[in-house]
């Protein structure tokens, strides 16, 4: 006989089908925290005999579901059929008491097999759950008098900022509390509580220990989702439980980073718990959706490897990170995490292996504070960063940062990995005071911090063989005057316009200003802090209204905290 083969390849290709599984339901759109059970319900098809379903449900943040199975083929009352459509269309449903649902909320997902053990599974799924006042509570005190960053792990019902904070912080005030949320990179006073974000708050006084939420609704734990906005995001955990996030791309994100209990900012977190909040930072130029399966039934595929989980493979030579970590002398503030290096794929322009300096605290206030500073080639604009990563391509390097700090010892802690040139030094030098630190004979050191100014510290790190670092050194001496300088002005006579140049050998406060014969001041030319260094100032001529002065004899004075200086000049018409 002849055989139809085309049938025969398509039956074929039929079974090779998984069951559909669809009309994924439940009796309630949302439930009540210990009041309601749910019914769960699905419909599932396929174009051969079903061979079993069943309902996997759990709570959030838990991978340990509990299965139900709602049909077998083994278990049917009647015999099996081949030839039966009855098998390969189900209805199947389950009732989940009360007591399975916790305030953590509850996820499902259905599976389903057909007799050649083909298999499927629903999407995750979740059902909200409406919580009464004061059932979550945060476990732990919050601290008094430091900034304390904080989320919310509820969409509640009323998000005025009394309602949420008043019986436990009293009344928001800001001679007692505050709070703040971050918007297009600025630090506003908050209005409102929102679920997923996290705010930065500060209660003077003694720690707050009795914390607990109003009402509200536990929802989407399946699924968490942060929309970020290019630039950093204060972001929190919507959810009552702590999850696994695993390894963020430091490619495409910076972070998430949470604030410590030294006043720092963290190292890239994988593990969000609940009441934490946390900054990250969108490196794309437009909004984007950072989305996380909160517990995957089936295991993802790899992460993008990042600067804290392997980015560094280490098996070349000159492929090297420094994290370089500044304490205050009691070591109960700090600035941590501050990565110089080099990395075979990266650029020595800004690029996304380099990361944005994190925010301040809304007063803007620090005990320490640290940043790499990059300077635009195009534009000449400084810029904080995190992180400072150069090709590989180079033999040497030298990264500038800027030290900040309001006490006279700063402990410094360096942790170096990978493989530095043989015979090349790795050197942090403290240009105010001159004194060089050998990062690789010792990896802790003490640096002084007499003379502190709003500017701070000139911070270099140098990587390259002796003769280059010593070079580099002496170029950045050399910047240095050995003592304080006024100079005569140039031209003198002048007609409109003469130059100015003074020295100052430390940094500070600096005053230039120019006096008329009669000791009147007319015009202020500098009136700032300055770097120890060599300046060069032109005056036009004109008054602090913008006049023209007249012609005849001036004077122009240059003040320091510990020097003054007075020259003549004279102007000709």
């Amino acid at each position: 006989e002849l055989c139809d083969t085309a049938t025969v390849i398509i039956n074929v290709e039929q079974d090779q089908l998984p069951p559909d599984i669809y009309n994924v339901a439940t009796d309630k759109d949302t439930l009540i925290y210990e009041v309601d059970d749910v019914m769960i319900s699905a419909s599932v098809k396929d174009s051969i005999p079903i061979f079993d379903v069943s309902l996997h449900v759990a709570e959030g943040g838990k991978s340990n579901f509990q299965a139900f199975t709602l049909y077998n083929i083994n278990a049917q009352s009647s015999p099996f059929d081949e030839n039966s459509m009855d098998k390969r269309y189900v209805d199947v449903e389950q009732l989940i008491d009360k007591n399975l649902i916790t305030l953590n909320g509850l996820q499902y997902y259905f599976k389903a097999k057909d007799i050649l053990g083909f298999g499927a599974e629903s999407g995750l799924s979740s059902i909200p759950i409406k919580i009464p006042e004061g059932t979550i509570s945060i476990d732990e005190c919050i601290p008094g008098d430091k900034w304390v960053l904080l989320s919310i792990p509820s969409n509640l019902d009323n998000k005025a900022i009394e309602a949420v904070f008043y019986n436990s912080f009293g009344k928001i005030d800001k001679s007692s509390f505050v709070i703040y949320t971050y918007e297009n990179g600025n630090s506003v006073e908050a209005t409102s509580i929102e679920p997923g974000k996290s705010y930065f708050i500060y209660k003077k006084g003694d720690p707050v220990c009795d914390f607990s939420l109003g009402s509200g609704i536990i929802n989407n734990v399946d699924t968490l989702e942060w929309i970020l906005e290019p630039g950093w995001n204060f972001v929190g955990n919507p959810y009552p439980f702590s999850f696994f996030i695993g390894n963020t791309s430091q490619i495409e994100y910076c972070g998430p980073l949470t604030y410590t209990g030294v006043n720092a900012w963290s190292s890239v977190i994988d593990t969000v718990k609940s009441f934490a909040g946390y900054i990250i930072c969108n490196k794309a130029d437009t909004t984007r959706t950072f989305r996380v399966g909160i517990t995957p039934i089936t295991s993802s595929g790899g992460q993008i490897a990042n600067l804290y989980n392997g980015i560094y493979s280490f098996d070349k030579e000159g492929e090297w990170n420094a994290k370089v970590n500044f304490y205050t002398e009691s070591e109960r503030d700090a600035d941590i995490n501050n990565n110089a290096g080099f990395h075979p794929q990266a650029l020595n322009e800004y690029d996304e292996f380099d990361n944005p300096a994190e925010p301040y605290t809304p007063d803007g206030d620090y005990r320490i504070r640290f940043d790499w500073i990059y300077k635009h080639e195009a534009n000449g604009f400084e810029y904080p960063l995190r992180d400072d990563i150069r090709t590989l391509d180079q033999g040497e390097g030298l990264w500038y940062g800027l030290l900040k700090a309001k006490e006279k010892l700063i402990n410094i802690a360096v942790d170096v990995q990978g493989n530095l040139k043989e015979g090349h030094e790795l050197i942090l030098f403290d240009l105010s005071n001159q004194e060089r630190f050998d990062l690789i004979k010792k990896s802790r050191h003490q640096l002084k911090n007499e003379n502190k100014t709003d500017l701070g510290k000139r911070i270099y790190l140098i990587y390259g063989d002796r003769s280059w670092v010593d070079a580099k050194i002496t170029e950045l001496t050399n910047m240095i005057p050995k003592r304080f300088v006024l100079n005569e002005n140039y031209p003198n006579p002048f007609n409109p316009i003469t130059t100015i140049k003074y020295e100052i050998p430390k940094n500070g406060n600096v005053r230039l200003a120019i006096y008329n014969i009669i000791g009147q001041e007319v015009i202020t030319l500098v009136n700032t802090e300055q770097w120890a260094g060599k300046y060069s100032v032109r005056w036009n001529g004109t008054n602090q209204y913008g006049n023209q002065v007249a012609t005849g004899t001036y004077f122009y004075v240059l003040k320091t905290n510990n020097n003054q200086s007075i020259k003549k000049m004279l102007l000709l018409k």
